[in-house]
């Protein structure tokens, strides 16, 4: 009989793990007497740990923005319970163990991708106010793009990012990114909240929105991914949304995200969009390299977007294919 144990669902802590029984069955051969612990349970004292030979720690659904100190985190926690067996699952798609239940709303065929009539050229939205997506934001109204590009921008309109504009981590960043932050004060915060819809957005509430219903996504030609960091690869719904809306798309993420989606078997259109913005380290220049080709695209992307009809049809059907869940569900 297996003994498994889901501490998330016992303590009511985000989201159920269930989801990873399998994967860790077919994948790392683990099949009994385990236990599942999120990021968020790491610092409790954990008696039912006892009974367990083996412990999943699960750190894939946040991405890691203090990573130096979260990392001793997790050590500190290994070191604590190194009579046994302590399997970290990461948030980073660069490391060995990696998983992501993001995909999962989208690799089902909810309904049939279709060319939908393109009303906007561009789309990029941001809830959460971290630092890449306010630059970004600069660089779009720097580059003289804002009517070319439907974005949000809530700013401190939700609790949630309230939370968040109280963390060192944002506190850091307004030192190393004082100019930007001066520019966003200065031109942008005025127009704040930037909203499109009010699918939850027009809440104070945090929606975690996983629908495609947002004219971002069915009415735009591409859509400008800025991901929850830009430190981790770390991907989560903001990049499978416009993939399964059948959209071409950039990426503001850590370095390399392009070249790992393209190892997942997407095809990113490196004929027709310069991605080389996505190797550069330096924050500023990466978000605003891409930036300026949004600007490159502005004349052409709807041609481009319907010349590519087939390839990004593709790319919905490798999105929902065997061989791509097998990639992203645990990365060996």
């Amino acid at each position: 009989m297996k003994q498994i144990l889901d501490l998330t669902e016992v303590y009511n802590i985000s989201t159920s793990r269930q989801y990873l029984i399998p994967w860790l069955s077919t994948k790392l051969g683990i099949h009994d007497n385990y236990v599942i612990v999120n990021d968020g349970l790491m610092h409790r004292t954990l008696p039912e740990l006892e009974w367990f030979d083996t412990i999943i720690l699960d750190i894939s659904h946040n991405p890691m923005v203090d990573v130096i100190s979260f990392q001793q985190q997790v050590q500190s926690f290994i070191d604590e319970h190194k009579n046994k067996k302590v399997v970290v699952l990461s948030d980073d798609a660069n490391e060995q163990y990696y998983t992501s239940y993001f995909h999962l709303p989208y690799s089902q065929l909810v309904y049939p991708i279709e060319e939908k009539p393109i009303t906007y050229k561009f789309s990029c939205l941001n809830s959460v106010p971290k630092m890449h997506r306010l630059i970004t934001l600069n660089k779009i109204y720097q580059h003289n793009l804002q009517d070319s590009v439907l974005h949000s921008f809530l700013w401190d309109k939700q609790e949630h990012s309230r939370n968040h504009l109280q963390t060192e981590y944002w506190k850091q960043d307004l030192i190393n990114y004082t100019d930007e932050y001066e520019y966003f004060m200065q031109k942008i915060q005025h127009k704040c909240p930037i909203t499109i819809d009010d699918i939850g957005r027009q809440s104070s509430s945090y929606v975690n929105d996983h629908t495609v219903s947002s004219p971002a996504y069915n009415e735009t030609a591409l859509h400008v991914i800025t991901e929850s960091s830009c430190v981790r690869l770390f991907f989560s719904e903001k990049t499978w949304k416009p993939i399964y809306s059948g959209q071409l798309f950039l990426s503001i993420n850590a370095p390399g995200s392009i070249k790992k989606l393209e190892q997942f078997g997407f095809d990113v259109f490196r004929d027709l969009i310069d991605h080389s913005y996505d190797e550069e380290i330096d924050l500023v220049k990466r978000v605003n390299s891409c930036v300026s080709e949004i600007g490159r695209l502005n004349d052409n992307i709807i041609d481009i977007y319907h010349h590519t009809a087939l390839r990004r049809k593709n790319n919905f059907l490798h999105l929902q294919s065997n061989e791509f869940k097998q990639l992203v569900e645990i990365s060996v």
